[in-house]
């Protein structure tokens, strides 16, 4: 299987390079879909001792 793809690969180097151009492109347009959440209350449990005594 490696000595398979490595000789695809060296046989058709533009279709690789295309390829991974075309995955990269979806992938990076799903990217402003996610959403961060930095805040540190929501890393806690709702029970946990600290942001009981927060609150």
């Amino acid at each position: 299987m490696k000595l398979a793809l490595t000789n695809f690969s060296l046989r058709r180097p533009w279709t690789v390079i295309i390829l991974v151009l075309m995955i990269t492109g979806i992938l990076a347009s799903q990217f402003p879909k996610v959403q961060f959440d930095n805040d540190p209350e929501n890393m806690l449990s709702a029970d946990e001792p600290v942001r009981v005594f927060h609150h």
